[in-house]
């Protein structure tokens, strides 16, 4: 449910309307000038606040003398402006206290005849000009130092080759590459069959290669991880004497080992067993019952 609007009310019209209004302000005015022209308002020709400022001021010449002659930062003028705002709004705000002060003009002390003196701004000494002139040298060598060694590491690092941009060939020219890539491969493809020939033509001379069955010839070959020589179609050497090798040598050559016959110790006939104590041959039950009566056979 919406709110009605109040009906606004609709004064007559009158020809003395506002005249109390006018004869009321132009009193509060006469009264607010009383009051503002009071001596506690009225303004000291040596006031302290404004004495306070005329010392801000020469400070502040002062400061902007030095930073013409000293190089300084964007910081540290930031700074200092900061600092110079904040000491004029408290003199402000220290004036303004003591103007809202009553003072009794009974108490009030009687101007001085006397001129004051004017006050004397602080000498800079010849040392400090110094110190100022040596750190601007040595903050400009510094600079110079450092721009130097820029010179050196972008001198020092190899400079970017353009890319090179890819032109696509015309077809004439990929037509005139296409046929000197077939003639290179036709001279590869020559030159693998010739290779393949020479391969084919001596595996067939060894294989054409005929071998007399009746000529003397040694072989050699491998069995069972050893290696064997075989004399086919010939004698064994002279130098070859079996009775003078060992076991592993005959077996090498290939050459069937000749069998010791063992004699027995009692009659002297060929043992054909041994004794497995005393590992003696013997060729009857009487040889073995003699040799296990005396082992010192």
């Amino acid at each position: 449910m919406s709110e009605e609007e109040p009906t606004r009310k609709v004064l007559p019209q009158r020809s003395t309307r506002g005249k109390r209004v006018s004869d009321l302000e132009g009193i509060d005015k006469q009264v607010d000038d009383e009051f503002w022209k009071m001596e506690m308002f009225a303004e000291e020709a040596e006031d302290q606040g404004f004495e306070a400022t005329d010392e801000l001021m020469e400070e502040q010449a002062d400061i902007e003398d030095s930073d013409i002659d000293e190089f300084s930062s964007d910081e540290e003028e930031e700074e200092r402006a900061k600092q110079l705002e904040k000491k004029l709004a408290k003199e402000e705000r220290e004036s303004k206290k003591r103007k809202n002060v009553y003072k009794d003009t009974a108490s009030k002390k009687p101007k001085s005849s006397t001129p004051k003196t004017p006050r004397s701004k602080p000498v800079v000494a010849p040392s400090t000009i110094e110190s100022k002139r040596s750190a601007r040298a040595s903050t400009k060598k510094a600079t110079e130092a450092s721009e130097e060694k820029l010179k050196q590491t972008q001198q020092k690092t190899p400079k970017k080759t353009p890319k090179k941009v890819y032109a696509m060939p015309s077809q004439e020219e990929l037509l005139e590459e296409a046929k000197i890539t077939a003639e290179y491969n036709k001279n590869s493809l020559a030159k693998l069959v010739q290779i393949e020939e020479d391969i084919r033509k001596k595996a067939r001379e060894t294989k054409t290669k005929t071998v007399d069955p009746d000529e003397p010839r040694v072989v050699f070959y491998s069995k069972e991880g050893k290696q064997y020589i075989t004399f086919v179609n010939m004698e064994i050497p002279k130098e070859i004497n079996q009775k003078n090798m060992s076991d592993t040598e005959i077996a090498r050559f290939d050459i069937p080992k000749e069998e010791k016959q063992l004699k027995c110790v009692v009659t002297g006939l060929p043992a054909k067993y041994i004794d497995p104590v005393t590992k003696k041959p013997f060729a009857n039950v009487e040889a073995f019952r003699a040799i296990r009566k005396n082992k010192k056979l």
